[in-house]
């Protein structure tokens, strides 16, 4: 028998390398020897093996394309898809042509119920196609990772447009879940200026939306005013506003921190054409928001401007995880709210860290520093709303453990902890047990800073903070305040129960003040319960207020009782006054029950305990008392009496003294007045 081999090559898709493989097939073909036993193989047998092996090629090759194809798709299909009406089962993208987004938008999902899993990495998003919904919303749509692993959803959107964009679209969740090995970062890595520019775009009423989860990454890199944009953008509405949306449990950073930096983690600019159409009922809670700055400007973690109201920001956590260096003039602030527009209010800002290196933890120093004369200022909440919008509150939130650099002595720049710069008219405001503490002033020179500056509301309550641990150890002017009053305010804003301690000025060259409560234009119905201890001016000159009461309440009475003011010390010629009230109500006021205690100035300072200065209302002074004073100064009055119509009675003066060569101390000091009364009170040196 004699034999010829035919190699037949038949292309074989392999699935593992999605690659292609060249196999060679033998077959033999039996050709007639002559010898008995051998098989004669007829030419129509011939004939019909040979169109037999074609067949066999051509079905081979069918089927490697098959494999090909189906290969491909599955080594690239990142979505699978479930529940929804005419949907392919996987796609590979969520933006791009032909991607998830176009084909949700193309067919009608009412009432579905969709759950897309992300099954690897898409990294070449364009942002080309916004989510909308148009052809009939979904009941739900559900974003999350599967396998175990950690998938990414990123790509560089064209500068002024987003990456992922709700678009009118409803009932969306995006859940990164972290557990099971699962999580999930979606990230715009276009690094622009340009408005619009953002990781998350709502728009056109996209309502009761949540992202969840989810690390997400932005490198908007406008200053923070100036341009829209940023990770997460509440954009403008049609007929409701983005309403009811949540963005929980995310981290929200840049990949550009050691560089650019990144601005509005979370900004908001509405439209505000009525009050309806604003962006209400949004939530942003229990997120880690860091590294947000710029260093050649202003930065935000959230901003909201115009065109929202009625926000949440509760239990997130802001910080740097490195130190900062700003370059040019410019704030960064934690949280910004600006809108002054229709009846803009109704905020709700609680349980909020801010400060530290690690803002879950509570760890390390949150560092601002420059080399040049332009020093970094913070604020951690900056706060304006409608003057007849609904009332908010800024409670619990938590401002530690920052401090600011430089090696240049002629820098600027300024700290505010919580500032409220709204006017009054109709809304009431609180600031509630927020703490304040920690805070390293280094190089900030002349300017002034703040824990609390109040502002204005028809009811302002600025009730039992803890502002503790304030240091300015440079030279210079620079005022602090602990909590600032300025703005006028309605009848019944109280500020009680606020504890302010450990206030230090600790350069022998600073002249500035340091104040407790200062009140120069904004005068409440009642100062309360506060306590005040433990100020110290190592300075050769300035001023220590611990209540400064310079205006009056628009009505009523001025109540200040049942303060605790003491441990307050001055190594030069300060001047010192426990509580001074320089206006009066438009009915009796009453200074009772107060306590002033262990107050010493080394050098020849000056010491008022109470002062009352203005007023022709009477003025009831009682059951005070002012103890362990002294100064080498020429003036200690533990009670100081300038004018208006005084009962003096029931009070208690001891152990006060001049350590100085010159000088008298006063129990009772009366310089003037319309009618002075002073009786049954008690004093002795």
């Amino acid at each position: 028998m004699k034999s010829n081999q035919l190699n037949n090559t038949v292309m074989i898709h392999t699935l593992e390398s999605n690659s292609f493989a060249l196999l060679d097939l033998p077959v033999s073909q039996h050709r007639n020897n002559n010898s008995n036993n051998n098989y004669t193989n007829p030419s129509g047998m011939n004939k019909m093996y040979n169109n037999f092996r074609s067949s066999k090629l051509v079905v081979a090759f069918l089927m490697a394309i098959a494999c090909s194809l189906f290969g491909f798709q599955q080594a690239n299909a990142q979505f699978s898809v479930s529940g929804g009406s005419s949907l392919a089962a996987t796609y590979t993208s969520l933006t791009n042509a032909g991607g998830l987004f176009a084909a949700l938008n193309a067919t009608s999902q009412a009432g579905n119920t969709i759950i897309v899993t992300v099954t690897g990495n898409s990294t070449a998003e364009l942002g080309t196609n916004a989510l909308t919904g148009a052809a009939g919303m979904w009941t739900s749509l559900t974003i999350q990772p599967s396998g175990g692993a950690a998938r990414t959803i990123s790509g560089a959107a064209t500068a002024g447009s987003p990456l992922i964009n709700f678009n009118g679209a409803d009932n969306v969740t995006i859940n990164g879940l972290n557990t099971g090995g699962n999580a999930l970062t979606i990230s715009n890595t276009t690094v622009s200026t340009t408005s619009g520019t953002s990781t998350f775009k709502f728009i056109a009423d996209a309502v009761s939306n949540t992202i969840t989860n989810c690390t997400i990454i932005s490198n908007f890199t406008a200053t923070v005013a100036s341009t829209n944009g940023g990770g997460v953008w509440f954009s403008t509405g049609t007929t409701t506003g983005n309403d009811n949306n949540t963005i929980s449990n995310c981290n929200l950073t840049t990949t550009n921190a050691a560089t650019v930096g990144f601005t509005k983690a979370i900004a908001g600019a509405g439209s505000t054409t009525t009050a309806a159409i604003e962006n209400s009922g949004i939530s942003i809670t229990n997120n880690n928001i860091y590294d947000f700055f710029i260093p050649g400007g202003g930065s935000a973690g959230i901003y909201l401007g115009t065109g929202n109201q009625g926000w949440t920001i509760t239990n997130n956590r802001f910080y740097q995880t490195a130190t900062k260096t700003q370059t040019a003039t410019g704030t960064s602030t934690a949280i910004f709210i600006s809108n002054t527009g229709n009846t803009a209010g109704g905020y709700t800002i609680t349980g909020n860290t801010i400060g530290y290196t690690n803002g879950s933890l509570r760890t390390g120093t949150m560092t601002y520093n420059t080399a040049t004369a332009v020093a970094p200022s913070f604020t951690g909440i900056n706060f304006t709303q409608s003057s007849t919008g609904a009332n908010s509150t800024i409670s619990q939130n938590h401002i530690s453990n920052i401090a600011f650099t430089n090696t240049s002595t002629t820098a600027t720049g300024a700290f505010i902890g919580i500032v409220n710069a709204s006017t009054s008219s109709t809304q009431t405001i609180t600031i509630n047990q927020d703490t304040i503490q920690n805070i390293n002033l280094g190089p900030i020179t002349t300017a002034a800073c703040y824990g609390i500056n109040a502002g204005g509301a028809a009811v302002m309550n600025i009730t039992n903070n803890y502002i503790y641990n304030i240091t300015r150890t440079t030279a210079g002017a620079g005022t602090w305040y602990s909590i600032n009053c300025t703005t006028a305010v309605g009848v019944g804003s109280v500020i009680s129960g606020n504890t302010i301690d450990s206030i230090y000025g600790s350069s022998a060259s600073y002249t500035g003040g340091l104040y407790g409560i200062y009140c120069s234009g904004g005068t409440y119905s009642r100062y309360t319960n506060n306590t005040i201890n433990r100020f110290r001016h190592a300075g050769t000159s300035g001023t220590i207020y611990q209540m400064y009461l310079g205006s009056s309440p628009v009505s009523g009475s001025m109540f200040i009782d049942n303060n605790k003011i003491g441990n307050f010390y001055g190594a030069g010629t300060q001047i010192i006054y426990g509580i001074y009230k320089g206006g009066s109500g438009t009915v009796n006021d009453t200074m009772s029950n107060n306590k002033l205690f262990n107050v010493n100035i080394v050098g020849a300072g000056t010491v008022y305990g109470l002062y009352n200065g203005s007023g022709t209302i009477v003025t009831k002074m009682y059951n005070d008392t002012v103890t362990n004073i002294s100064t080498a100064g020429t003036t200690l009055s533990s009670f100081y009496l300038t004018s208006g119509n005084i009962d003096c009675y029931n009070n208690i003066v001891s152990n006060i003294s001049n350590t100085g060569a010159i000088g008298t101390p006063y129990g009772i000091n009366i310089i003037g007045g319309t009618t002075v009364k002073v009786y049954n009170n008690n004093i002795s040196s």
